[in-house]
């Protein structure tokens, strides 16, 4: 799983073989849901073949989370109490989605100079 934050870390990412992207953590409380449907409207426009997840950190914000599920973005991770991920992860079933309890083991790409 490759951690990346933005279009061209994305772009690289897909380019080098890549099939598993993460944002970093807590990236959705921070940049926005709407942020990572628009990166991933463009990387799916511009990578159409490309069979790729996407993974959003929610952090610990059960709302980020479930604007995001709601929004269309799957897996999402959030750490959150038990009752509150069940509720989730009823709302992810009923949005063929999916909700992780954990943030994923992820490497960060190369940085280039």
């Amino acid at each position: 799983m490759q951690v990346v934050n933005g279009l061209e870390e994305a772009r690289t990412a897909l380019r080098g073989g890549a099939r598993a992207l993460v944002s970093p953590p807590f990236a959705a409380c921070h940049a926005g849901v709407g942020y990572y449907v628009a990166l991933l409207d463009m990387l799916r426009a511009e990578f159409p073949e490309a069979d790729f997840t996407f993974t959003v950190c929610c952090g610990d914000d059960a709302a980020v989370a479930h604007d995001a599920l709601r929004l269309g973005l799957s897996p999402v991770v959030v750490a959150t109490t038990a009752p509150m991920f069940a509720t989730l992860g009823a709302i992810a079933r009923g949005l063929d989605a999916t909700v992780k309890s954990a943030y994923p083991r992820a490497n960060r790409t190369k940085e280039t100079s």
